[in-house]
């Protein structure tokens, strides 16, 4: 099972929308492709890679740690495959979970 982690490496007072981020829509994606899809922070947005350091490979499985509680829509609209967040979700987490496994471990 390929297994792709998300370190967050930046903090911000701003809200980030996490939705783009879950194992279907990042399938297929290289690190560098990753790195530069943007994340909306507050009212502007950010590459991921500026927020977040990069390992592994997209596949199945997402690993989000630590997570802040600033992390909005962590698996929204999820169809299938693992989301794993070590930490505290946002707001709206799961929400529209069509399928696959959402697991927040919080911190």
């Amino acid at each position: 099972m390929s297994t792709l982690t998300l370190v967050q490496t930046a903090t911000t007072a701003q809200r980030l929308n996490m939705s783009a981020f879950t194992p279907q829509r990042l399938e297929g994606l290289s690190n560098t492709e990753i790195a530069h899809l943007r994340v909306h922070v507050g009212n502007r947005s950010e590459e991921a890679g500026a927020l977040f350091g990069i390992s592994g490979s997209a596949g199945e499985r997402l690993i989000i740690a630590p997570a802040a509680g600033n992390l909005d829509n962590l698996g929204a609209g999820m169809q299938r495959g693992e989301l794993r967040v070590e930490g505290d979700a946002g707001r709206g987490a799961a929400r529209g979970l069509a399928g696959g496994t959402v697991t927040i471990a919080g911190g």
